[in-house]
């Protein structure tokens, strides 16, 4: 940039036309009259793309596309008067191809200046808005997940006792943001009183003992309805131990919670109808490993207990019958259909030597 063909900002001494000059931060001086740019630093100038001598055909005016020249007049007036030393405002700035930036905008008058100018110290917030939207889409994009996940987090500070919920949580709890207390013992009374000594106690000692835990308790909603959370915890704690911080998760697992109960329900009716069913009932897996057999299918095989588990119940299979069994087995396996078929069980032989009874029988599975 050659010096020789720059205009020097009046009574300006060397070192500050030196800064304004050489400064690759975004500087302007413009006179307060005209608006008319007198000098330009180096970063404003490579910024919006344009040379000096170009600069001094503008006045500020022309490079904020935002602002008319009415609104401009109006914005610079309380510096003009004396209202106010400085002036903060946010707009956007044109670059020479036409491109927009936004920016913050620091305004002074130097009226010990002659003639007045007017010195703006200009902030690019490119970066920040693009890292303010990120954050933005990030934030929307983890409510989603959490949405969908059914999965909340929140934060405790132990210091000042605050609590704060993400959006999920609230909704996970049925409760209006704004009618919240937004504290540990609002928490607990949001908990269904059976589990609230429970949960109480579970995260007391957490911090006692300095570990994580994680546990599952019962929400009681307003119209009787119940919810099944999980909640996982971990405290962060100061050089001396004492806790600063908990951060956790609650997950809503009333749906599987649910089903877990509804299985398991499934399962005692099974067994109880099992047990005084007159006909023998077993249970295997797909490799045709036994997994269950209730007392009728012991008294025909003449098994005990866990005999039949496995490859035990093969024992029971008349010697006769036993590769038909498994090959019939093995298809109905393999085509995915029903197995259907008739064979002989026969019990141990006696301790005096007789043959063991064989009992016919037709079995489905």
């Amino acid at each position: 940039m050659d010096d020789s063909t720059q205009t020097t900002v009046p009574d300006a001494n060397p070192l500050l036309q030196r800064i304004l000059t050489d400064s690759f931060e975004e500087i302007y001086v413009f006179d307060a009259g005209t608006l008319k740019f007198i000098q330009v630093s180096h970063g404003a100038l490579d910024n919006l793309g344009y040379s000096m001598e170009e600069m001094r055909s503008l006045t500020a005016k022309d490079i904020k596309p935002d602002l008319s020249n009415e609104t401009f007049t109006r914005l610079i007036q309380p510096l003009q008067t004396g209202e106010k030393d400085l002036l903060v405002f946010e707009t956007r700035h044109r670059r020479k191809d036409g491109s927009v930036y936004p920016v913050e905008v620091r305004l002074q008058l130097a009226r010990d200046i002659t003639p007045p100018v007017f010195i703006a110290f200009i902030l690019d917030q490119t970066a920040s808005r693009r890292a303010l939207l990120n954050l933005r889409e990030s934030e929307a994009r983890l409510s989603e997940a959490q949405r969908i996940a059914r999965l909340g987090s929140w934060q405790l500070d132990l210091r000042s006792n605050e609590l704060q919920w993400s959006d999920e949580i609230f909704r996970i709890f049925e409760i209006d943001p704004q009618q919240f207390g937004a504290s540990y013992e609002a928490f607990l009374d949001t908990i269904h009183p059976d589990d609230r000594e429970r949960v109480n106690a579970a995260y007391l000692s957490s911090l006692e003992d300095r570990l994580p835990y994680e546990i599952e308790h019962r929400l009681l909603m307003k119209d009787g309805r119940l919810k099944y959370v999980q909640e996982r915890c971990e405290t962060d704690f100061d050089a001396d131990g004492t806790p600063r911080r908990s951060m956790g998760t609650v997950q809503d697992i009333s749906d599987h919670k649910r089903a877990e109960m509804a299985a398991r329900e499934n399962e005692q009716r099974f067994h109880i109808l099992a047990q005084i069913s007159p006909v023998g009932i077993f249970r295997s897996d797909a490799r045709g490993l036994c997994i269950y057999v209730n007392e009728r299918w012991l008294d025909m095989a003449g098994m005990e207990g866990p005999e039949p588990l496995g490859e035990g119940w093969v024992a029971a299979i008349h010697t006769d019958d036993r590769e038909r069994v498994f090959q019939e087995w093995s298809q109905a396996v393999r085509m995915q259909t029903s197995f259907y078929t008739e064979f002989r069980l026969q019990r141990p032989d006696a301790p005096d030597g007789g043959k063991g009874r064989i009992t016919w029988v037709l079995a489905q599975a």
